[in-house]
């Protein structure tokens, strides 16, 4: 049973830390556009001096059982003491049997942190159990995350899409369609944001935790309606920080 934070003032407060932030949306959306955005002449000057400052690639065959999937991570700058490199994840997907490149997107994360992206070993997979329900820091569930995210069987992915803020990174999270392509649901990505704590398919449901406040954790559930295919928040709480299994 969740512990309630009784204090009429901290109950205020952390209420108010529970409300979604239009900032990370924002993040999204420049994310999103980012071709549009850097489309002028001057962009295009200043992109060229850009130098390849890091790089690296995690190439994973054990996270999904269909699929191979390959992360390319890279960061520019202008020069090392650069306060605002550029940071860019390329996610490519290919067919097991066949060894088919089947898809390719990328992200543009606005803030990252680059431990978030330098160790492979942090990826986890429900499907397969490598690393399964490991949360490496609060809401940090790696880079990639395989898992199935709204109950009919197929695998999903999410990756890390900003380092976020107290509660930890956000995600894209991407839907198998029944043509084995991966669709962005913007729901998730916009509304959910974080990767869910917990998972609950015979509710078709999605827990995730924030911290509200320095004394309590908002949480919020999630339900996808298979039927309409679409998502619902449906409950919005607070509870202590603890959140133990209710």
């Amino acid at each position: 049973m969740k512990t309630f934070i009784h204090t009429s003032s901290l109950i205020i407060l952390a209420l108010a830390g529970c409300e979604r932030h239009s900032s990370s949306d924002e993040r999204i959306k420049v994310i999103e556009n980012a071709q549009s955005i850097q489309s002028n002449s001057t962009s295009h000057r200043q992109q060229a001096k850009d130098t390849l400052i890091y790089t690296n690639s995690c190439y994973f065959t054990d996270l999904s059982k269909s699929y191979n999937i390959n992360v390319k991570n890279s960061i520019r700058a202008k020069d090392t003491n650069d306060l605002l490199p550029k940071y860019n994840i390329q996610v490519s997907i290919e067919d097991k049997n066949s060894g088919k490149e089947i898809q390719v997107f990328q992200i543009d994360p606005q803030i990252m942190y680059e431990d978030f992206i330098k160790d492979c070993r942090t990826s986890t997979s429900d499907v397969t159990g490598v690393n399964a329900r490991a949360e490496h820091g609060d809401g940090y569930f790696g880079e990639l995350v395989v898992a199935d995210l709204n109950a009919d069987s197929l695998e999903d992915l999410a990756v890390i899409n900003d380092a976020g803020g107290n509660s930890g990174p956000t995600y894209n999270f991407y839907l198998q369609t029944a043509q084995h392509t991966f669709e962005l649901d913007k729901f998730l990505t916009d509304s959910m944001q974080f990767f869910p704590t917990e998972i609950k398919p015979g509710a078709h449901m999605l827990v995730t935790y924030g911290h509200s406040s320095a004394y309590a954790s908002c949480q919020h559930k999630y339900v996808y309606d298979s039927r309409h295919k679409m998502w619902k928040e449906v409950s919005r709480r607070i509870v202590d920080d603890q959140h133990p299994a209710e």
